[in-house]
């Protein structure tokens, strides 16, 4: 019964390496976090040159445009992870909070520094001159820049491609924390399933023993 329990074990190890490190489940925005923008009207765009306008204008990681179309509409789905000066933004403030009590006044200029690198997103980039309040204000900065790109991103679409007002946009955004809370997840309920199999297979194929 051994090579039986040996089964599930070596099964385990190859579908997660195929599904973890090579070559992968292919992520989705669910999956992997970040911004879908789906762009419904009655005009064609083209992705292709789409893709071309968006990476001249932002610094979109991992961009994907794709087009779509039906009966009654056509259009396109803009999918990236993040901005790249928004998301190195978001890991400074996360550093500001970090140090916020050993470290206040570093983490106040972290927090600045943090709020000027996207001040092409905001309105203003003033902080308070409590440590505290200025990282929690930076932090609030950080979800105006995301709601500005996103409010770009349309904007830049409409224009480049004469769309009229009818055209539809629905955004939807993941964040990071919850796909890879899924994937731990999932990596979790594979374990405990490869076990429960030895268990299973060791309950039914051992030998018994009978006392004298």
């Amino acid at each position: 019964y051994k090579l039986y329990m040996l089964l599930p074990i070596i099964l385990f190890i190859v579908f997660a390496f195929l599904a973890f490190v090579y070559p992968t489940v292919p992520k989705g925005i669910d999956l992997q976090g970040g911004t879908l923008i789906v762009v419904r009207g009655d005009k064609p765009i083209d992705a292709v040159q789409l893709k071309q306008i968006l990476e001249k204008e932002f610094d979109l990681a991992d961009l994907k445009v794709n087009s779509v179309s039906s009966l009654n509409s056509s259009g396109v789905n803009v999918q990236f992870a993040a901005s790249a000066s928004i998301l190195n933004a978001s890991k400074q403030v996360d550093s500001a909070k970090a140090m916020l009590a050993a470290n206040p006044t570093g983490a106040m200029q972290l927090a600045q520094t943090a709020v000027n690198s996207i001040s092409g997103f905001l309105a203003g980039t003033e902080l308070p001159s409590q440590p505290d309040k200025a990282v929690a204000q930076a932090e609030l900065y950080l979800i105006e820049a995301n709601k500005n790109l996103d409010e770009r991103i349309q904007k830049t679409i409409i224009e480049s491609f004469s769309l009229s007002e009818t055209t539809a946009f629905q955004i939807k955004d993941v964040s990071p924390t919850l796909s890879a809370s899924f994937w731990q997840t999932a990596l979790n309920v594979s374990i405990m399933a490869a076990v429960f199999i030895t268990i299973v297979i060791f309950i039914f194929f051992r030998k018994i023993i009978p006392t004298i």
